[in-house]
This record gives structure tokens, sequence and C-alpha cells, in this order.
């Protein structure tokens, strides 16, 4: 069965920013690694529980070029500011994979209080992180 995904699109700082969303539940934000090649279809599993939020980072995938966003630090201040205009009605869980969970990790050092948890793998390994539904 095909993953259906709401398209959202909103305009971050000049960028157009493209987030698919699945699901409903407490939200849960994945970020992807240096290409979408891994895809979203993962997010179909956690649907039924949680409100998946799938950002193409800025110059990647289905957004919009950025030459503004050159260093890890832009693409972390990128990500933030689109939090603040997702407004979501909770903390977000946070999820990386490879060059998405440095990001990941680089938030949640940077803005812990903005996240619920979350699970990081820079390294590349398939890794599942463990959500809980509280």
């Amino acid at each position: 069965m095909a993953v259906q995904f709401e398209t959202l699109e909103y305009d971050i700082d000049g960028t157009k920013t493209v987030v698919m969303a699945i699901g409903r539940g407490k939200p849960v934000l994945f970020l992807h690694g240096a290409s979408t090649l891994e895809g979203f279809d993962f997010a179909e599993g956690l649907a039924d529980r949680f409100r998946v939020l799938c950002p193409s980072h800025p110059g990647f995938g289905f957004s919009g070029p950025a030459p503004h966003v050159a260093t890890m630090s832009d693409m972390v201040l990128h990500y933030l500011n689109l939090l603040d205009v997702l407004r979501l009605p909770e903390k977000p869980h946070l999820i990386g994979f490879s060059m998405g969970g440095w990001m990941a990790t680089e938030l949640a050092g940077l803005a812990r209080e903005a996240f619920r948890q979350g699970g990081a793998d820079r390294a590349g390994r398939a890794q599942r992180p463990r959500i809980s539904g509280h």
C-alpha cells in the first residue's frame, strides 16, 4: 500500500521549504540524510500513533534553492525557524538519519527544550529509534 502524504509548503526566510506529513498524534520531526534516496515510506509504520513531518532540507528534494544556507549552523537555524512557523501543539520527537542525524544532534544540543526525545544516526547505520507514545 502506498503511503499517502500531505504536502505542506512554507517560506522560511525566503526559502521554499516543503514538508511531507502523514499521520495523527504526537509530532515527530524526521531529518533525512544527504540525499532523499532512503525515502519516507518508513513513516507509514508510525502514522497510526504519530504525526510524522519529513521536511526536505533547503536546496534538497522538494524544497527550493537556498544559497545562503551553506553550513550546518545555517541548517540548524533554518529548522529552528521552521519549528516556529509550524506552531506544533506540543514538542516534537526528533529523528535523524545520516547527515540528518548530525543535524538532529546539533538541534538537540542547541535547543534541547524544543524537543521531546529522539534518535540520531549520523554514522549511516540503520538504527530504529525507540519512541514512546507518552
